[in-house]
């Protein structure tokens, strides 16, 4: 029976498993560290209303829990999902939702 061999030879180099926050922890430390972005600066871009759906997509809410809790119908959420991804430059809802996070308009436990 042949055994697999790991893609990493010993003598490659191993990536780097975490990065450091401003402070040397070797994890993000949200609550001291916080985003170095301002959260009102970040969602400048974006319409009122186009932020409410950026921040309900954040918590990654479907467009039809959107549609509902924002009291719209499901096109008009998809219109400004779109929108907000061509203002800010990203490819997809999973980029909004990170995009968020880097910026300080969503943080974990909220």
């Amino acid at each position: 029976m042949l055994r697999r061999r790991s893609s990493r030879t010993p003598s490659s180099p191993r990536p780097r498993a975490t990065q450091r926050c401003r402070h040397g922890r070797r994890r993000r430390c949200w609550a001291s560290c916080g985003p170095a972005v301002d959260p009102e600066a970040a969602l400048a871009p974006l319409s009122g209303r186009e932020r409410e759906v950026a921040q309900a997509l954040a918590t990654g809410a479907s467009n039809d829990d959107i549609a509902r809790a924002l009291f719209l119908s499901e096109n008009t959420v998809k219109t400004h999902v779109k929108a907000i991804l061509a203002k800010l430059g990203l490819a997809d809802r999973v980029q909004v939702v990170i995009w968020a996070y880097e910026n300080g308009v969503r943080r974990p436990g909220r």
